[in-house]
């Protein structure tokens, strides 16, 4: 299992100083990746605080890249109000600095006024973002190359510096359509869902896949709160808040009584409690094929640092092979 970590680079807690230490934390705690978010015009989810400071991704990665050189960087994930050719010089510029490579993870977004923002009809974002993931492919794979689309049109060009090793594209998704364009890249970066749900979609993509293509990569965030008891986990997170915004998904697997209404209802949204509890959900989620968790710890990013050596000693560390002569 491969363990990343959402930086906080948004919120009140959006500074640069707390996003360079939260990637030093992840480094030495044994992490292998970290991760940002991306927004042009932020308006917070209920659950998180209000607060609409939000550092920009790929300038928030090139500077995590010096400062924490062990680590992964990813996108979790990038929405398509830039021209695609942008990103995907973005994305080929960070993995030049990024000594153990990035992984681009794409999606549509949700909220049509940060493409009202930049002129561009956000009924179209779904298009563009199957459009975006064609025109990152070609950059990463190909020395020179061309693209005809509905919404991008790109005469022939060439883009360097060349990718140092493969960038995998992963698609954040949920409905149906976009589970579509899942099969159609490198794999999926879920988010905030139950295991049932996770199951579910994972068996719509594998069936949607051309079977020539390799396996999926399947990688989830996840909201992470560990404490000494499970009551103290729990106290972490604003569980009514959860519980809300996840009774407005329209696509998650609803518990038997139609709606979710205690914390249990949440189970693989978030994970909270004692190490042991954690570890007991990294499990259910590697039983279903994951192979990437992405943990977010926004909903305490005050004690981040704290909360990010504890799970390197008492989760990660189960899933690390002993060094020799150790």
């Amino acid at each position: 299992m491969q363990f990343g970590l959402i930086l906080p680079h948004f919120g009140r807690f959006g500074r640069p100083e707390r996003v360079l230490s939260a990637a030093k934390a992840a480094e030495r705690a044994g992490f292998d990746s970290v991760w940002v978010r991306d927004h042009l015009v932020y308006e917070p989810h209920g659950f998180e605080d209000q607060d609409a400071t939000f550092l920009e991704p790929f300038t928030t990665l090139a500077a995590v890249a010096a400062a924490a050189p062990s680590l992964v960087l990813g996108t979790a994930v990038i929405i398509p109000f830039r021209h695609p050719l942008v990103t995907a010089q973005n994305f080929l510029t960070l993995g030049a600095f990024a000594t153990h490579g990035v992984i681009a993870g794409i999606g549509a977004g949700r909220f049509a006024h940060e493409f009202d923002a930049v002129g561009y009809p956000p009924q179209a974002r779904f298009a563009m973002t199957d459009e975006l993931g064609d025109v990152l492919r070609l950059a990463f794979t190909r020395d020179r190359f061309s693209y005809d689309g509905e919404h991008f049109r790109i005469p022939e060009v060439w883009l360097t510096p060349r990718p140092r090793a493969e960038i995998p594209i992963l698609v954040g998704a949920q409905t149906t359509r976009a589970l579509r364009r899942v099969a159609r890249f490198d794999g999926w970066l879920a988010s905030r869902l139950t295991y049932a749900t996770f199951e579910m979609q994972v068996r719509q993509i594998r069936e949607m896949r051309n079977p020539d293509m390799k396996p999926p990569v399947l990688a989830v965030v996840l909201l992470v709160s560990i404490a000494d008891t499970t009551d103290a986990g729990r106290r972490a997170l604003n569980v009514p808040a959860l519980l809300a915004d996840a009774n407005r998904g329209k696509h998650q697997v609803r518990p038997r009584s139609g709606a979710f209404e205690r914390f249990e209802d949440l189970q693989g949204i978030a994970l909270a409690g004692t190490a042991d509890e954690i570890c007991e959900g990294v499990e259910r989620f590697a039983a279903l094929g994951a192979r990437h968790l992405i943990l977010d710890l926004r909903q305490n990013f005050a004690a981040l640092e704290e909360s990010v050596d504890r799970l390197g000693r008492e989760v990660l560390s189960r899933y690390r092979k002993p060094t020799r002569g150790a």
